[in-house]
């Protein structure tokens, strides 16, 4: 209920200001404080100190208008309550009057009391209201802008029309660049991208959809995506609105957490394997040397002997190579300029990237960072990669590229290759003990990476397409 407001009059006449003033000293339920103000710079002036709870403004007022009153309150953010009087009723000035957010239009020649209370009781009502909206709007429009998820809203053809900072801060665009861009062209494949589509066009609503995103520095996020339809007043849609978060960080642990994981399953059965099986192999060789002994020089049966005993030396380097790549690593850590580091690494390799013609593109960090590493166990690691990276690769049409980077607090070592990719259904498998691709080879390479990798506490990661090439990427922490 209003019971008191400070209400001024803004009219070039006095006559009509005492009139007006009469009548409001006639309303019994509100208690009135009135002004007068007669000139115009006055009025603009006493709109912006915020001090009047409702304004009546007079049609006329010398040169101006109230309307041009009424424009100024309106770009000066003010919206506070404004009545417009008029000698004469004018449906013209009326609907002009509403459209430039008057309140009310009265004819001052059908004014009373109980006229002017109402207009008034209404006019305040409606600001009280207005004001709690744009409360609430404001309060959401904070959460939309200061949330740390990034939150979007898109049209009908999925173009986007508003984005918060963390929308911008993910994905590495302005507002401005994200305002000329589909939703679209986030998306690294178009299958997703079309099922994404198909989900939210029939049901309206899509919650936790995963996908692959990519920046604009064409960085690849694993993100899930929730968006919702949003109507207009018709209950037509007038749009959608989503909200994004990115779980590469997440599944990157979680993918650390499996490797490891199986690391030590493959350790364990490494073990029990290499008990079982050399025992019977440790008779099998006992056996051989006695038979060995007593079998005579010219024997055609030593040839066969000797097949068994090449044999038995395999098996049991085998087991002994299975054995070294699932034991935890045993690292001693000494700070090491990454940068004078890596070529140390490509000295070791450069006669397989002579005999096969590789181009070497080396991609040094120029600032010396330390890193603290095991140099002569992060020299395997980082040798197995760079070995694979070059087998695969055509003779004479490779190219290698080796990238040190700095992110965050962390140091990046980058090994890419051109060659021939891998598949997806292969990567989750690509560091399992006796997985391999190679003709040749026992597939224990990048199983011993990894437990070196894992030794030092840091991460490694692996992005591959068929016929594009592969990428390996280890990140180190800064000392």
């Amino acid at each position: 209920m209003i019971e008191n407001i400070t209400i001024t009059i803004i009219d070039d006449d006095e006559d009509d200001f005492i009139l007006t003033e009469d009548y409001l000293s006639d309303i019994e339920l509100i208690t009135i404080h009135c002004k007068w103000i007669s000139d115009f710079e006055d009025a603009e002036k006493e709109i912006q100190s915020e001090e009047t709870d409702l304004f009546l403004i007079d049609y006329r007022l010398g040169k101006r208008s109230g309307l041009d009153l009424l424009k100024f309150a309106r770009n000066n953010n003010s919206n506070k309550p404004i009545i417009i009087l008029t000698g004469q009723g004018d449906r013209e000035i009326d609907m002009l009057a509403m459209k430039m957010g008057a309140d009310d239009y009265l004819i001052k020649s059908e004014l009373s009391a109980e006229k002017l209370e109402r207009s008034i009781r209404y006019a305040i009502e409606r600001y009280i209201s207005k004001e709690k909206i744009n409360q609430r709007e404001a309060k959401y429009k904070t959460l939309f802008h200061r949330s740390i998820d990034p939150i979007y809203v898109i049209d009908k053809q999925l173009f986007f029309t508003e984005t918060n900072e963390s929308m911008s801060n993910l994905f590495g665009y302005s507002k401005v660049e994200l305002s000329k861009i589909p939703l679209q062209s986030l998306f690294l494949e178009q299958e997703t991208f079309d099922n994404f589509k198909a989900a939210l066009f029939s049901k309206g609503l899509i919650k936790d959809f995963e996908a692959i995103l990519i920046r604009k520095d064409g960085k690849k996020l694993n993100c899930s995506i929730t968006t919702i339809v949003l109507f207009d007043l018709s209950h037509e849609i007038e749009g959608y609105q989503g909200i994004i978060r990115d779980n590469t960080k997440q599944k990157e642990n979680e993918l650390q957490i499996l490797r490891a994981e199986k690391l030590g399953m493959t350790g364990r059965l490494a073990r029990s394997i290499a008990h079982e099986v050399r025992n019977p192999l440790t008779n099998i060789n006992l056996s051989l040397e006695q038979m060995t002994i007593d079998m005579p020089e010219d024997s055609s049966n030593k040839i066969y002997s000797e097949i068994i005993k090449r044999n038995s030396d395999r098996i049991n380097n085998l087991i002994t190579e299975l054995l070294n790549s699932t034991k935890p690593t045993k690292v001693e850590l000494l700070p090491v300029v990454l940068d004078d580091f890596i070529p140390k690494i490509l000295e070791l390799a450069k006669d397989r990237i002579k005999l096969k013609y590789v181009e070497l593109k080396l991609l040094l960090n120029t600032k010396p960072t330390k890193t603290l590493i095991d140099g002569e166990q992060l020299k395997i690691a980082v040798l197995n990669i760079i070995i694979n990276a070059i087998e695969a690769m055509e003779d004479e049409k490779g190219i290698l590229t080796i990238e040190t980077k700095i992110d965050s607090n962390h140091l990046l070592i980058e090994i890419s290759d051109n060659g021939e990719g891998i598949g997806k259904e292969k990567l989750n498998n690509l560091f399992d003990a006796f997985y391999t691709g190679k003709r040749t080879g026992m597939g224990l390479g990048l199983t011993t990476t990894q437990n070196i990798i894992n030794a030092h506490h840091a991460t490694i990661g692996v992005e591959s397409e068929l016929g594009i090439g592969t990428k390996f990427s280890i990140k180190l922490k800064q000392f």
